[in-house]
């Protein structure tokens, strides 16, 4: 196997946010030939807003970035990553 990838688009906030979530095994070539694990989350929004609102977005974006990663990892790994409240 060379590689291998899943995406799934999420409807947030009742479909106006959008987040595209890819994930699978990815060859990774530094410093030495092997596979690693992919995450990747990209948000975005479906249609227009105030420039007054991105801020908010942003936030609300960071927030459920957090929750994501989260989901993907276990509580001995976040132990291990020192999180930071």
């Amino acid at each position: 196997m060379k590689a291998t990838h899943s995406e799934v688009v999420i409807g947030l906030n009742g479909g106006v946010d959008l987040v595209c979530v890819q994930h699978g095994l990815d060859p990774i070539a530094q410093p030495i030939q092997e596979m690693a694990y992919l995450i990747d989350h990209d948000f975005f929004v479906n249609g227009q807003f105030a420039m007054t609102e991105i801020a908010g977005k942003l936030t609300e974006y960071h927030q459920a970035t957090q929750r994501f990663f989260k989901l993907w990892i276990t509580d001995v790994l976040h132990q291990a990553m020192k999180p930071v409240t």
